[in-house]
């Protein structure tokens, strides 16, 4: 018995199916909805009152029904075009083929920056298939053109066609959507393979990874943030050759335990997730030099971390961390700490055991004291912002003694200023804003070494003699104080060898 003969459009309904597998397989940003059943498409087709093409309906049966809508022009949902303009699909389209073919030649001799030549007439016999804003893209399904694809736009309707051999050719739907597909190949990630290296899929807006990565045992690097991915597979923890993983800006609420196995892992980016703890496993990650885990919703971290000797970056900012473990003191290679916008009311005396860390951010975090063992940190440079509870006397008591500081900055209103303050004799730039200060205490003016003196947004309206003496002064700031333009002028004409910023 012989085979039925297959459809003239099979082949291309077979080779867009593989198409999209591939696109979902590289991680494109373009993602198509399951197909329909028999069915879902007669209900459709009942209700526009007109059937499909057959090649249309066998696409919506056996490759997708849609696209799912990321930002923006999508293939519409085949249950939802008709809601998209107030067409009449079943009444006369108002063209047939002579028309088309006249159109076509018209807008093929047209100047590259001209507008396209239309054929105003009533919205009927077509289906909307993409909504582009300011046209609207539809097949026909009445007469002559049907299967054929027009674009309706405030000029009236114009054909969609393409140049081959010097003449212009019609798109039907399944040319309409192979020109689609082949632009949504050309903007996705390089195809991963079992060699592949490096794999990028920043904002795909993926819900989950590429099962094609699986195979990838040669990756190196991952980097897919600005994702929807809500969890991550097991399989992850299999590419062993990781050294950089970033996931943030992801839903994730959890993590597989299998990313523990990740020994050659150095840089983990968690930063802007829904989490709200670390895993104990990530003691596991000997390797690893930069754990970032920002805008989060951490609100504990693991004794384990205490286990990380090559970590140098740990960036735990903005989360809801009320206490962080004394095994953090254990980190004898990290040279940058932040713990900013937190909800910390004390630090561990551990960390005084940081003796590499170079660079430490606590603004805006509830703490009361900043414990003794600071003293003997190596830091250059610390901001201290936002701290409304801290006992600032015992506080710069601490920070007077840390031998290698040069930078500190305090933003915080005060009634006075802390005494400790006059011993930084090491100090080359000192930030005193928004203290509510009246005028420049003489304990600022006496240290020797200062080069930039930032006074903003105090209540300043003059600067004493005292500060043209001081020997390194270099800059002084006075944004967002009440003194006055002729004031500032007077100043620099006196002081020619400072430099004053105001505005």
């Amino acid at each position: 018995m012989a085979k039925p003969k297959l459809p003239a459009y099979a082949k291309r309904i077979e080779t867009l199916a593989k198409k999209l597998a591939e696109l979902k397989d590289r991680g494109s940003r373009r993602r198509f909805l399951p197909p329909m059943s028999d069915a879902e498409i007669t209900a459709v087709e009942a209700k526009i009152g007109v059937p499909l093409p057959d090649e249309m309906r066998a696409f919506y049966r056996e490759v997708a029904s849609g696209e799912r809508p990321i930002g923006e022009p999508a293939l519409l949902p085949l249950d939802q075009a008709i809601t998209v303009a107030p067409v009449k699909p079943a009444e006369p389209f108002p063209f047939g083929d002579a028309q088309a073919q006249e159109l076509m030649a018209k807008n093929q001799k047209k100047a590259r920056n001209a507008p396209s030549a239309a054929l105003p007439g009533p919205q009927h016999g077509a289906l909307p298939v993409m909504d582009l804003s300011s046209a609207i893209d539809c097949v026909v399904l009445q007469g002559e053109q049907r299967g054929k694809v027009w674009q309706l736009w405030d000029g009236g309707w114009t054909p969609h066609f393409v140049v081959k051999k010097g003449s212009p050719v019609q798109l039907d739907f399944l040319a309409w959507v192979e020109a689609i597909v082949a632009d949504a190949l050309a903007a996705a990630p390089p195809p991963i393979t079992p060699d592949t290296k490096a794999v990028n899929l920043m904002n795909c807006a993926l819900g989950e990874l590429p099962p094609a990565l699986r195979a990838a045992t040669q990756v190196e690097t991952l980097r897919a943030p600005g994702n929807q991915m809500a969890e991550l597979p097991a399989w992850l923890g299999e590419l062993q050759r990781l050294v950089e993983l970033r996931i943030g800006v992801n839903p994730l609420r959890s993590l597989p335990d299998s990313l523990g196995q990740l020994a050659a892992l150095q840089v983990l980016d968690l930063s802007a997730t829904q989490l709200t703890a670390l895993p104990p496993w990530i003691g596991q990650l000997r390797a690893l030099r930069q754990l970032l885990a920002s805008m989060s919703q951490l609100e504990s971290v693991p004794e384990e971390i205490g286990n990380l000797a090559e970590l140098t970056h740990l960036n735990l900012r903005q989360n809801k961390l009320r206490a962080l473990p004394g095994a953090l003191g254990n980190l004898a290679s990290l040279t940058e700490l932040d713990i900013a916008k937190n909800a910390l009311t004390e630090l561990p005396a551990s960390m005084g055991r940081l003796t590499h860390l170079r660079t430490l951010k606590l603004e805006d975090n509830p703490l009361r004291a900043l414990p003794p063992e600071l003293a003997a940190l190596p830091l250059d440079a610390l901001r201290l912002e936002a701290l409304p509870d801290l006992d600032w006397e015992s506080a710069i008591d601490v920070v007077s003694k840390m031998p290698a500081l040069t930078s500190l900055h305090i933003k915080q209103p005060l009634s006075a200023l802390p005494g400790a303050l006059s011993r930084m004799k090491g100090l080359k730039t000192l930030g005193l804003i928004g203290l509510g200060l009246t005028e420049v205490p003489p304990e600022v003016t006496a240290l020797p070494a200062i080069e930039t003196l930032s006074l903003d947004q105090n209540q300043l309206t003059t600067l004493p003699d005292a500060i043209s003496r001081m020997p390194a002064l270099k800059t002084v700031v006075l944004f967002a104080n009440p003194i006055a333009k002729d004031e500032v002028a007077r100043l620099r004409a006196q002081w020619p060898h400072l430099k004053i910023e105001h505005f």
